[in-house]
C-alpha cells in the first residue's frame, strides 16, 4: 500500500512540471507521447507576444514603417503615401501631392491630431480619403478645402474642431465612418 501511494505522489508531482501541451499528440486528441529531445512545446511560451488587448492601437498605418520628408511622416502603402504626422507649427498649410516622389492619397489616422496652431488646409487632388480622427482637436482649424477627388471621410475626422466654419464635402463622398464633427 506505501509503494501505491508512492507511485501516485511521484506521478502527481510529475504532471506538476510537465508542461500541459507537452504530452499532447499533434495526431488527435486523447492521444499521450513524450517530447523528444529539442522537440518545442505546443503550449506558448511566455516570450511569445500575446494579441493586443481590446483597445490597443492595431492601425496597420499607424504600425507601419514611417518616412520623413520636412516636416511630414508617411508610411507607404505601395507606392502611395499616406501622411502620418506633420510637425510644422504655421498656421496655414498646403500639403503637398507628393511625398519623395509618392503620391499623397490617405490623410493619415490622427495625423494631424491636436494641433493647435492650424487653421487652414488644403488637401492636394491626389487625396481620396481622410481617415479616422485625422483633424482631431484641431481647434483654431477655420477653413479645410477638401478635393473632389475626395471618396472617404472616416469616423471623427474632425472631432471638435469648433473654430470650423469653412468646409465643402465634395460631391463624390461616398464610404464614410460617420460621426465626421461629433464632439
Amino acid at each position: 500500500m506505501k509503494r501505491a501511494i508512492s507511485v501516485l505522489l511521484v506521478l502527481a508531482m510529475l504532471m506538476l512540471w510537465v508542461p500541459a501541451g507537452a504530452l499532447a499528440s499533434p495526431e488527435g486528441e486523447g492521444t499521450l507521447r513524450a517530447l523528444s529531445a529539442g522537440e518545442e512545446s505546443a503550449v506558448p511560451s511566455e516570450k511569445e507576444e500575446a494579441a493586443p488587448e481590446p483597445g490597443e492601437e492595431t492601425d496597420p498605418v499607424l504600425m507601419a514603417e514611417t518616412y520623413t520628408s520636412g516636416d511630414f511622416s508617411y508610411a507607404l502603402s505601395g507606392d502611395e503615401a499616406t501622411v502620418t504626422a506633420w510637425s510644422g507649427s504655421g498656421e496655414s498649410l498646403e500639403i503637398p501631392a507628393a511625398l519623395d516622389g509618392h503620391p499623397v492619397t490617405v490623410i493619415g489616422p490622427q495625423a494631424f491630431q491636436g494641433n493647435t496652431n492650424l487653421e487652414e488646409v488644403v488637401l492636394p487632388a491626389s487625396v481620396t480619403m481622410v481617415d479616422n480622427l485625422a483633424f482631431r482637436d484641431c481647434t483654431a482649424l477655420e477653413r479645410i478645402s477638401l478635393p473632389d477627388s475626395l471618396t472617404s471621410i472616416r469616423y471623427n475626422a474632425f472631432r471638435n474642431c469648433d473654430a470650423l466654419t469653412e468646409i465643402t464635402i465634395p460631391r463624390g463622398v461616398k464610404d464614410s465612418g460617420g460621426y465626421w464633427f461629433e464632439d
